[in-house]
């Protein structure tokens, strides 16, 4: 009776042995899904996103910008020749 009562009926041993060892084992868990999982995914995002970007650019500088200044090109030398009409 002693012993159960200096141990206060072994609640500590018990709780640690249950609740503790199972949060410690869900947060294990939690931190190696968190790593592999969460952050490959995050890490894959802002790659593609600065590939994409990258992309982006080029078509911005190579597609758009053309367009825009084959415009004004053909708009110059349209007024260029109307000029002495």
């Amino acid at each position: 009776v002693w012993t159960v009562l200096r141990n206060k009926y072994y609640i500590d041993e018990i709780y640690r042995a249950t609740f503790i060892r199972a949060a410690t084992g869900l947060a294990t868990i939690s931190f190696r899904f968190d790593q592999g999982i969460i952050d490959g995914l995050v890490n894959l995002i802002g790659k593609l996103t600065e590939r994409w970007s990258w992309v982006s650019r080029l078509f911005d500088v190579y597609v758009i910008d053309g367009i825009v200044n084959g415009v004004g090109r053909v708009t110059s030398a349209v007024g260029q020749e109307l000029r002495y009409i």
